[in-house]
């Protein structure tokens, strides 16, 4: 199993997961920003597929045949619950600072989530073994993609118990696919808003239903990202590179708004947008680009993204 390796202290260990988890949940809660892209940065990414795909039908006969200890060390469940009580400590903890964050310095926030995912991008494409024709159409295959998931329209759909499904089992997938949210496909499928009002009513039936569309949809999608890495590793590694390098720009700090939708506070919550120049966005909203200011927040996303790479070499050179 690649990705992070159990140390000889299982505290040590799990801190690290557990803070791997706290970052996740912090990118998930950023419309634009996908925890798989923290997962692939901070060394887990491969780890954390490999221990999903392993939740099958064959999982649940061994925890049937040889118990539930068998079955949490087939799918490495500790790894799974310290990461999920990570993600989910950050998204209660820190959603409401983050809001206000976005709310109060919106073009600093943007630009150092920019900033991380650039450099992301960039350091997922070093591990492509060897560029060539292949890996090179497929990077550019993955930008075109990348940049159109950031520009398809919404749509509306009607939420009844297959739609509801279909939506959970789709979204959950940009959890895993670096440069995409899930919050983010949830607003492009119109699902966004009943969700949040599922949650807020406590609709049982309707967040089991996307609950059992987010287990199926997570399911299946690891099963084939760790196929396409352990057959295909570089064409996948560029394809995944490309991807964030062209859904980036839905993080640009200085956007003109297209289409947007009111959540439950009554606030306009941008959905479609295209990036402008700073100049041009003073013009729009009369507001400061805060250009200096927010070229050194994405410095800071950058050097984020340098330092983590440059840990988990020192880690990996000490084990050796």
């Amino acid at each position: 199993m690649s990705g992070a390796k159990r140390s000889d202290e299982p505290f040590t260990y799990h801190a690290g997961i557990y803070l791997r988890g706290v970052a996740m949940g912090v990118a998930e809660l950023i419309p634009g920003v996908s925890g798989g892209t923290i997962a692939f940065i901070t060394g887990i990414y491969e780890h954390l597929l490999d221990s999903l795909s392993r939740i099958d039908a064959p999982a649940f006969r061994l925890l049937w045949r040889s118990g539930f200890r068998a079955f949490s060390k087939h799918i490495d469940l500790p790894f799974l619950l310290v990461l999920l009580a990570g993600m989910v400590t950050s998204v209660f903890l820190l959603a409401g600072l983050l809001r206000e964050l976005l709310k109060s310095y919106p073009v600093l926030v943007w630009s150092f989530f920019f900033g991380l995912i650039l450099a992301s991008a960039v350091f997922v494409g070093r591990r492509v073994d060897r560029w060539n024709l292949d890996t090179i159409a497929a990077a550019l295959m993955g930008i075109l993609l990348g940049g159109l998931a950031t520009q398809v329209v919404p749509i509306e759909l009607e939420p009844g118990p297959f739609t509801i499904f279909a939506a959970g089992a789709v979204a959950i997938c940009a959890w895993l696919l670096p440069g995409v949210s899930g919050s983010f496909v949830l607003l492009l499928l119109g699902m966004y808003g009943p969700v949040v009002t599922a949650i807020a009513e406590r609709n049982l039936g309707f967040l089991a239903l996307m609950a059992g569309g987010c287990i199926v949809g997570l399911g299946l999608f690891a099963r084939v990202l760790a196929w396409a890495l352990r057959s295909f590793p570089g064409v996948t590694l560029a394809t995944l590179t490309g991807f964030m390098l062209g859904a980036v720009a839905k993080l640009w700090p200085w956007q003109k708004t297209l289409t947007y939708y009111l959540d439950s506070a009554g606030e306009a919550v941008p959905v479609h947008a295209v990036p402008v120049t700073p100049l041009h966005f003073r013009e729009l909203t009369g507001e400061e680009p805060m250009v200096l200011a927010a070229l050194m927040s994405m410095l800071v996303g950058m050097v984020l993204v340098i330092l983590m790479d440059w840990l988990g070499s020192r880690r990996e050179a000490v084990k050796r």
